[in-house]
């Protein structure tokens, strides 16, 4: 993002620096919540229902929620979810300030968070590619990455330090003033009216403007198998956070566990940082493929890896390629999907989220339930792994690591993938040129 001279550039600046310190406030309100919880109740499982009441409502409901972004001002949008989450935030306060903040309420007010999060960021990624040249969204995806990583490295360490020096009131303070700041980045900001083209918006009834963002993807063979993607690459997501922690583990203590993902973290926010300069390869559908199996590969060197350093060298360099996965991936989205339904069409995108949840169920059970009473009984297996624990795990990242290379690079055989970037796309009109 060089260029000075793009005004629009320079509201996408202010945009994105808007939701980066929006997004680090929920995210530490997110941490200091969880560790309130587990406090009182000691019990993991209402950790788990919060994080579930997080995520699922606002995927579960993304495809209705894409009808309004395609129906609303995207400004407006943006607002109404920042505004809404401060309001939660300040309504916790006051619960809390009570005495009368019960666990419902958090759960309440986390499934409103989640709805919050499926309207706003399509309604970002929509504005985005209306505010940034079409040969540098790349770069703008990367900075988007960026700020995901970040928040994901800083939440824990600025909630922890909060919660000890300000209590829960001064943390969702915080979240109250990081929405502001939210707020502000958007109330001068002029977004593009979108070039709705031939198609323009013909307001059907509800269900049937639904069904037509399901059907024009079901119509994108290419997008379809792109969405794929990202359904193998959040599994492979999923498997990587949970098992990390028993393989790790059962060779180091709890504090180089902290260290090893500390810089996995750290693998993520240089792989944002090369996408945001660099901008991605010319051919995006290589880029995905490509950089996927790369992380996939590196899920196969964590599992055999047989010391921290090892493990925490292969953490960093597997999600080094994940920011650059999404953002050839969010590129190829932006310029591909016609703009009377990119609203629909990119609250489905998100729908590969939900196997973050169900990877985690299925990799944890499967470890000790499955393959760690299978490696007991069978000794001679465990030369791949020589783990003295967390063998089940460790072989788990080797077969998930395994199948993400194989399912990813058997994709590239898929034709309507491999043409993707040849079919039709927005009019250039869409963003700065």
């Amino acid at each position: 993002m060089t260029s000075t001279r793009n005004p629009q550039l320079a509201e996408f600046r202010t945009l994105w620096l808007g939701q980066i310190v929006s997004m680090l406030g929920s995210g530490v309100t997110a941490f200091a919540l969880a560790i309130w919880i587990y406090t009182a109740t000691h019990s993991a499982g209402q950790m788990a229902i919060m994080a579930a009441c997080g995520m699922l409502p606002g995927l579960l409901l993304a495809p209705l929620l894409g009808v309004f972004l395609d129906r609303w001002d995207l400004r407006r949008a943006m607002l109404l979810a920042h505004l809404a989450a401060g309001l939660g935030a300040a309504i916790t306060i006051a619960l809390f300030r009570a005495g009368t903040l019960q666990y419902w309420h958090l759960y309440v007010i986390g499934a409103g968070r989640s709805c919050l999060t499926a309207v706003h960021w399509p309604a970002f990624t929509v504005a985005t590619q209306l505010l940034v040249p079409v040969k540098q969204l790349g770069r703008a995806a990367g900075a988007t990455q960026f700020a995901d990583a970040a928040t994901q490295l800083l939440s824990p360490v600025l909630g922890g330090l909060l919660v000890g020096s300000t209590g829960l009131s001064g943390v969702l303070a915080v979240e109250v003033l990081c929405a502001g700041a939210g707020v502000c980045s958007l109330l001068w900001l002029t977004i593009p009216e979108r070039v709705l083209g031939s198609v323009g918006p013909v307001r059907n009834s509800f269900l049937v403007e639904v069904a037509a963002g399901w059907n024009y993807l079901a119509q994108q063979r290419g997008l379809v198998a792109l969405l794929g993607l990202s359904c193998v690459s959040n599994a492979a997501v999923s498997f990587l956070e949970m098992l990390s922690a028993p393989v790790v583990l059962a060779v180091a203590s709890s504090a180089v566990l902290g260290l090893v993902r500390s810089l996995a973290g750290a693998g993520m926010l240089a792989g944002s940082v090369l996408m945001t300069v660099w901008g991605g390869p010319r051919d995006r559908i290589v880029g995905v493929i490509g950089f996927q199996c790369l992380f996939g590969a590196f899920m196969v060197a964590m599992g055999v890896a047989a010391t921290p350093m090892a493990m925490a060298i292969a953490g960093f360099s597997g999600l080094f390629f994940l920011p650059l996965v999404n953002g050839c991936a969010q590129t190829l989205w932006q310029t591909t999907v016609e703009p009377h339904v990119q609203g629909r069409v990119f609250s489905l995108r998100r729908l590969p989220l939900l196997f973050r949840p169900l990877g985690y169920l299925v990799s944890g059970l499967a470890a000790d339930k499955l393959v760690d009473p299978y490696l007991r009984d069978h000794a001679g297996l465990n030369w791949l792994t020589g783990h003295a624990g967390g063998r089940g795990g460790a072989l788990l990242l080797v077969i998930a690591g395994f199948g993400t290379v194989l399912a990813t690079a058997a994709s590239y055989c898929y034709r309507p993938l491999r043409d993707l970037e040849q079919g039709r796309a927005p009019s250039p009109s869409l963003g700065a040129q």
